[in-house]
């Protein structure tokens, strides 16, 4: 098995469900705290390196092929993969945070190589990876939301969970939906891309139509539709070996 430095634990990690901007992972960009605020920002311990460590381990992966680097056009929904040298790192990590015209910044994301690499030390079990979708023909607000999990099984013990005290209105990220079971509709898909770089065959998945009244009723003038909502219900879906 290959060895990992703690440092690309932390940033395989980081990147799993989706991008990361890299001027986010580096602590100048929070001022006189330091590594401090890098854990505040991801809510989790600092990946512990100083900048040229930082510099050097991105690199690294990159040759590697663990990960791809990324520019991001807030004005376009498609990001465009790119090969950074060592100086475009450099200002991407030291980018000033402030908005700019036009949006612009570096993320890095992880390859299906990375991502099996992280497999091996995350003793992921896949089978308890739930997502919450939204899923939209008119743009800006959901018409139905879509619930996917590998069995038939999983979804059965995720909705419930979903669902607060009121049991007439199904949580997705931050706005809740109601939902009429009858109209719930059950279904095998023959692809699941449970993240961005991971795949399935065959997965199963229940969607439900939202009501547009009820949006309006409820002042819900936008939602964010690009992403999913990963759920660890009752048990973590992957730990650290």
């Amino acid at each position: 098995m290959i060895s990992l430095t703690r440092g690309e634990c932390w940033l395989l990690e980081t990147a799993v469900l989706y991008g990361c901007r890299l001027s986010l992972i580096f602590a100048e960009t929070f001022g006189p705290n330091g590594h401090r605020g890098v854990a505040a920002e991801f809510n989790k311990p600092s990946h512990g390196l100083d900048f040229d460590d930082l510099l050097s381990t991105l690199m690294r992966m990159q040759a590697g092929g663990w990960i791809t680097f990324n520019e991001n056009l807030d004005s376009s929904d498609e990001d465009r993969v790119i090969h950074c040298s060592r100086e475009d790192l450099i200002a991407a990590l030291r980018e000033d945070c402030r908005p700019r015209l036009p949006p612009r910044y570096l993320s890095y994301s992880l390859t299906p190589a990375g991502g099996e690499i992280w497999e091996q030390f995350a003793a992921v079990d896949w089978s308890y990876f739930v997502t919450i979708w939204p899923d939209s023909q008119s743009g800006t607000l959901p018409d139905s939301i879509r619930v996917t999990a590998l069995s038939q099984d999983r979804l059965q013990e995720a909705l419930p969970l979903l669902r607060p005290p009121s049991k007439i209105l199904y949580r997705v990220s931050h706005y809740q939906f109601p939902a009429d079971e009858t109209q719930m509709t059950w279904e095998s898909i023959s692809t699941w891309n449970a993240t961005y770089w991971k795949r399935f065959r065959t997965a199963q998945t229940v969607w439900w139509p939202v009501s547009q009244n009820w949006l309006e009723e409820n002042s819900v003038i936008e939602y964010p539709l690009r992403g999913v909502y990963p759920r660890d219900f009752e048990s973590r879906w992957y730990r650290w070996r």
